[in-house]
């Protein structure tokens, strides 16, 4: 992820520190031990720019404790977790070492071929204002530590993308024409079909931003906070479809007081909400507008646990996952509010929203961490050091521990919610990663 770094917030915590799991019961200590220790994989080639994930393993154990080297970190880095980085063409030998053994992979990293139809920037900057994406003032409600009442007002910083690249293939592959952007959008409402068991369906809200060019153009999908809309993510949207994106924000049904979607908040869960995520996502990718290949999930707080909760069962369809503050503290935060179940009352209002007593079951027996690490592909997640509504630590751990392929933006000062400039400066880092995904 390349780019100005214009402020001095950032501190990335690259790759996710892989945790061993136990043996399988039913093994015996004979067939553990005869198990060989193998290295994910012993040759890799990689372009510039590009990662991956070593693990050494004895049998299906992953092996903890294990220290890795590159033999030139010019070429390529590793992390301490084994995600390799490449940084310009070349070889090199990543190592793993593990009590006194030395096991290698033989790195290629090779060089992006220029293309002459390379999307730039123009710098001059657009009309809408300069701030914060999601709660840009910080004006979070502040109670207990529970999940996000956040809405999100977008940053802006509108620079007008030129053309979009393609590749330049040779001979089996026709050179397709590059979309040239004028910066023009259209903004449309667009209702989804959620399907439910009982045979009635749910009507989801959303509007889609897109450029005004014909073509198939990548996508991402954006997911409010508690009691949030579609509305948080205005300034968001109009920012990627400037450059060269489709991007919808959706109503959660029943996630807010201000949704336009069908359904009763009492009746909203965590899980109701992803399952409106999904049903967005089988949406979007149909459109004529979009590469179905290409469609990233975004979301803040509640959110971004439902964002990942939902791209742990659509890995194969989610090219990208973008995270602001996630709140993966949610189901710990209700196990604090009530001894048990029973204690929970049929309705309660909470932040301003009427729930119902199913919001606290879904998520009573939710164990996070075991499930967002299905999604293999690359995360991206932003939090600031100051949010006193889901702990900085909750991101740490999914980027350290849990996810294979996860880097970690922290702001400095920042809330649950953020200030314009750093707002501003993770939409620009967003637009880099999915630019580099496409």
């Amino acid at each position: 992820m390349k780019g100005q770094r214009k402020t001095k917030w950032i501190s990335y915590l690259l790759a996710a520190t892989l945790v061993g799991g136990t043996m399988a019961g039913g093994g015996s200590f004979s067939t553990e031990a005869a198990a060989k220790i193998k290295l994910s994989k012993t040759k890799l080639t990689l372009k510039k720019g590009g990662t991956a994930k070593l693990t050494l393993k004895k049998g299906k154990k992953k092996i903890a404790g294990v220290k890795w080297k590159s033999s030139n970190k010019k070429v390529a880095t590793v992390s301490s977790a084994g995600k390799i980085k490449a940084k310009k063409a070349g070889k090199s030998v990543i190592t793993a070492k593990y009590k006194k053994k030395t096991y290698s992979c033989n790195l290629t990293v090779k060089a992006v071929k220029n293309s002459a139809n390379t999307k730039k920037k123009d710098t001059t900057p657009g009309s809408q204002n300069d701030s914060g994406s999601q709660n840009g003032s910080g004006s979070q409600n502040g109670s207990e530590n529970q999940n996000d009442p956040g809405s999100q007002n977008g940053s802006e910083n509108q620079n007008n993308p030129g053309s979009q690249t393609t590749p330049g293939g040779e001979s089996e592959t026709p050179k397709e024409e590059p979309v040239v952007l004028s910066g023009e959008i259209t903004v449309s409402e667009m209702t989804v079909k959620r399907a439910n068991a009982d045979g009635s369906e749910n009507t989801i809200y959303g509007k889609i931003y897109a450029p005004v060019e014909s073509g198939k153009f990548p996508a991402i999908i954006l997911s409010h906070g508690y009691n949030g809309t579609n509305a948080d993510w205005v300034n968001e949207c109009t920012y990627y479809a400037k450059h060269g994106y489709v991007a919808y924000a959706l109503d959660f049904c029943g996630g807010s007081v201000n949704s336009k979607s069908s359904g009763k908040s009492t009746e909203m869960t965590v899980l109701t909400e992803k399952a409106d995520l999904i049903a967005a996502l089988d949406h979007i990718s149909g459109l004529d507008n979009v590469d179905e290949n290409k469609v990233f999930l975004m979301g803040g707080s509640q959110g971004g646990l439902v964002t990942a909760l939902a791209a742990a069962e659509q890995v194969d369809r989610v090219k990208g996952v973008l995270l602001y503050f996630p709140a993966f503290c949610v189901p710990d935060d209700w196990k604090k509010k009530y001894n048990s179940l029973d204690d929970v009352p049929a309705t309660q209002n909470f932040w301003g929203l009427e729930l119902g007593k199913c919001f606290v079951e879904d998520l009573w027996e939710m164990d996070v961490f075991s499930v967002i690490g299905d999604y293999d592909k690359d995360v991206l997640i932003f939090h600031g050091d100051k949010d006193d509504i889901v702990p900085l630590s909750y991101s740490q751990k999914a980027v350290e521990e849990i996810y294979p392929c996860a880097d970690l933006v922290v702001f400095p000062g920042e809330g649950h919610g953020f200030t314009p400039s750093a707002g501003k400066t993770a939409m620009e880092k967003i637009v880099e990663f999915m630019d580099a995904h496409k």
